[in-house]
């Protein structure tokens, strides 16, 4: 089993859930700069879009993509 070391966020709007690898090693400014995009599943646009919900393992809950 990995370590969870992907961040997680959820979008705002419709639950969908963002992780960002390795986002324990990520600065602080990585990880704003990673936070602005627009959710893939709804389209909302970013601008505090995106609520950290923890730590997750994106191959472990996926199945390894």
């Amino acid at each position: 089993m990995k370590k969870r070391s992907d961040l997680v966020f959820e979008c705002r709007k419709c639950n969908h859930l963002l992780y960002l690898a390795d986002g324990a090693l990520l600065d602080g400014r990585k990880i704003a700069q990673e936070l602005e995009t627009e959710c893939p599943n709804c389209g909302e646009e970013s601008g505090r879009l995106w609520i950290f919900i923890g730590l997750g393992s994106f191959s472990d809950e996926y199945g390894g993509f």
